[in-house]
C-alpha cells in the first residue's frame, strides 16, 4: 500500500464477481489491487482520494462504501467497545445527537468469527451508549435482528456522517476485526424508481435490470467518464431503453439506441423523456440531460445501413428467446446463435478499431447448442476480429470468489434463462 492510498471498504452485491469487476473498471489505475482483501461479502481496497457519494453514484453492484479506521484482535473482541467509544467521540459533532449501529461482515473469519464479533457488540452496546452519554453526548443505538443493517435502515435512521451518524462495519478476518465507517449507501429509491416507476416496462419480452445495465456500461467505459467527452455508445437491441437511461446517467455524451420493434422504439423514447424530466429520486447526480440520445428503428442485421458514424462501444442485451419453456429447445437456441453471429458481423463494421462490446449471452437449463457456451461462442467470434477480455483484476483472478467467473455469470435462483456478461474487443 502506497502513501497516497487508504483502505476503503466495499460491501458487495449479490454477484460479487460482477461487483468487483465494476469497481475495477471505474477505479482504473487508482486502486492498489495487490493489497486487496476479498470475500463474497466484502472487498477492502487501498485507493487514492475519492468522494464516497460520487463513487457510489458510479457503481451499481456495491451496497455500501466506507473507510477503515481501526482494528482489534479477533481473540479480544471486547476491545471493540473501547475503540468505538474513542472513535465516536473523536469523529462526531459534540453539539448534535449521535446515532450509531453495527453491521458484521465476513472477510474470511467464517461463521465462528462472525458469531464472536456480533456477540461482543451486543454484549457491549449498552456500555458504548453509556460512556458516550457520560461524555456529554445524546445518543441513539439503532439495532436489527440481522447481522447487518440494510441500506434502507442506514439511510432512514440517519447513520451516515452528514447526519452525525455512525454505522460501524465490523469486518471479521481470520485473526482480527477491521473497523470501518460507512460513508455512502446505494440510493435504493433511485434504483426502484427507474426499475418500477418508469412509464414503459415490458416484462413479457424480458427485462434487463437497471443495475446490470449500469454495470455493463461501466465495463464498456473502463475509466472515468470525464476523459471521454466524445464517447459514443450504441445499444442495437435497445428495447425499452434501459441501457440508454443508465448510459445517460453515467454521463455518456453520445448514445444511440436501435431496435427492430416499433413498439420498443416508442417505449424507449417515452422512458428517456421521463428520465430527463423526472425529479429526484429517479436519478441522483443529474438526469443525463446533457446527453445526445438518438433512438431509431433498425434491424440489427442491417445495422450498417442505420449507423453511419463509428461507435466506441456497444452495450446490449439481445433477444434471449421466448419467455416460455420452449426457449429451452435446440431450434430456438440455434436461431438465437444465428442472430448473434449476424449481429457481431455488423458490430465489426460499425465499431471503431479497439472498440468494446458488452454483450449478454443467455444460458439455458439444458444447452442443446454447444456453440452458445461462452468459451465456444467467443471462439466463434475470433474470425470477425473479436477477442474476449478478462475484466477481473489480475491480482485476484485466482481468488476463490472470482476464479472461473471470467465470463461474468448473472442469474437469480430458479431462473430458466440465466446470463453471461461477455466483454469483447475488436482487435482487427
Amino acid at each position: 500500500m502506497t502513501a497516497d492510498t487508504q483502505p476503503w471498504v466495499f460491501i458487495l452485491g449479490r454477484e460479487p464477481h460482477l461487483s468487483v469487476t465494476e469497481i475495477a473498471a471505474v477505479l482504473g489505475d487508482g486502486a492498489d489491487w495487490q493489497h486487496a482483501e476479498l470475500s463474497r461479502e466484502v472487498l477492502t481496497l487501498p485507493i487514492r482520494d475519492a468522494e464516497a457519494p460520487a463513487l457510489m453514484d458510479r457503481l451499481a453492484g456495491t451496497q455500501k462504501i466506507g473507510t477503515v479506521w481501526g482494528s482489534v484482535p479477533l481473540a479480544s473482541p471486547n476491545d471493540i467497545a473501547r475503540a468505538v467509544i474513542a472513535y465516536t467521540l473523536q469523529s462526531t459533532n459534540a453539539d448534535q445527537r449521535v446515532r450509531f449501529g453495527f453491521s458484521v461482515y465476513d472477510l474470511g473469519g467464517g461463521t465462528r468469527g462472525i458469531d464472536r464479533a456480533r456477540a461482543a457488540l451486543q454484549r457491549n452496546a449498552r456500555e458504548i451508549k453509556t460512556q458516550i452519554e457520560e461524555a456529554g453526548r445524546t445518543t441513539r443505538h439503532v439495532t436489527s435482528n440481522d447481522a447487518t443493517l440494510s441500506s434502507v435502515t442506514v439511510t432512514k435512521q440517519k447513520l451516515l456522517p452528514e447526519h452525525n451518524g455512525i454505522e460501524v462495519l465490523a469486518l471479521v478476518t481470520r485473526d482480527r476485526i477491521l473497523l470501518a465507517r460507512t460513508l455512502a449507501v446505494q440510493p435504493f429509491e433511485s434504483w426502484s424508481r427507474r426499475d418500477y416507476g418508469r412509464p414503459r416496462r415490458d416484462a413479457r419480452s424480458g427485462m434487463l435490470p437497471p443495475k446490470l445495465a449500469h454495470m455493463m456500461v461501466n465495463l464498456a467505459l473502463q475509466s472515468t467518464i470525464e476523459n471521454r467527452q466524445s464517447t459514443m455508445i450504441l445499444d442495437p437491441f435497445c428495447g425499452s431503453g434501459t441501457v440508454l437511461m443508465e448510459a445517460a446517467l453515467l454521463g455518456v455524451p453520445h448514445i444511440i439506441g436501435t431496435d427492430a420493434s416499433e413498439d420498443a422504439i416508442a417505449d424507449a423514447r417515452e422512458n428517456i423523456a421521463w428520465l430527463r424530466n423526472a425529479p429526484s429520486p429517479a436519478s441522483r447526480g443529474g438526469a443525463g440531460g446533457g446527453a445526445n440520445i438518438s433512438i431509431r428503428p433498425c434491424d440489427v442485421r442491417a445495422l450498417t445501413q442505420c449507423i453511419t458514424e463509428p461507435v466506441d462501444a456497444i452495450v446490449t442485451e439481445p433477444s434471449l428467446g421466448p419467455p416460455q419453456q420452449r426457449a429451452n429447445t435446440a431450434t430456438v437456441q440455434r436461431e438465437l446463435l444465428n442472430l448473434y453471429l449476424a449481429a457481431f458481423a455488423q458490430f465489426a463494421r460499425v465499431l471503431r478499431p479497439g472498440g468494446t462490446v458488452v454483450f449478454v449471452l443467455p444460458t439455458f437449463q439444458t444447452t442443446h447448442v454447444p456453440e452458445l457456451a461462452p468459451a465456444r461462442f467467443c471462439a466463434a467470434l475470433a474470425p470477425l476480429g473479436f477477442t474476449h477480455v478478462n475484466t477481473l483484476p489480475q491480482p485476484l483472478c485466482n481468488h476463490p470468489v472470482l476464479r472461473n467467473n471470467q465470463h461474468l455469470p448473472y442469474a437469480r435462483e430458479g431462473q430458466r434463462v440465466g446470463r453471461n456478461i461477455l466483454v469483447l474487443r475488436l482487435t482487427i
